[in-house]
């Protein structure tokens, strides 16, 4: 850990341009952006996937309801 006096001297010295250049290389670095676009699409079609599948159990288990209850009407 660097001691205050070190921080300022830093400071003095440019520090800052070096921060801002290590930033806007990090702001155009585009390498691992695919891989992001990957998971984020990845993560939306299992919640669609997941949505579809509890409309249609709660859809089948509505008919199969149905047909217990007409079976019970006929015994």
């Amino acid at each position: 850990m660097r001691r205050p006096e070190e921080v300022t001297n830093l400071r003095q010295k440019g520090g800052g341009k070096m921060l801002r250049k290590t930033l806007a290389r990090f702001v155009a670095d585009e390498r691992g952006l695919e891989t992001v676009e990957y998971a984020v699409m990845t993560a939306l079609i299992v919640a669609a996937l997941v949505t579809a599948i509890g409309l249609l159990t709660a859809a089948i288990s509505g008919r199969f309801d149905s047909v217990r209850t007409t079976i019970s009407g006929i015994g």
